[in-house]
């Protein structure tokens, strides 16, 4: 693959949100784990928890977010 096509990549530009670890845990951690030392990493769960054992994301102050997001969450 050509050099410029290898730094384009989207894996590149993609780094997991809240939401993105609270559902995929283990494909999260692996898009983290590729060289971006910067991107920021919740606590990791016991050893353990399971993914069927269910996971809390807090929202705080949705009331003050733009009226897509909770309905989008609903």
């Amino acid at each position: 693959m050509e050099a410029w096509r290898e730094r384009l990549e989207p894996g590149h530009f993609l780094s997991p949100g809240a939401l993105w670890w609270v559902f995929d845990w283990a494909p999260a951690e692996e898009q983290c784990g590729r060289g971006r030392k910067h991107m920021r990493r919740p606590e990791r769960p016991s050893a353990d928890w399971t993914l069927e054992q269910g996971s809390v994301l807090l929202i705080d102050e949705i009331d003050k977010a733009e009226a897509d997001l909770p309905n989008g969450l609903l």
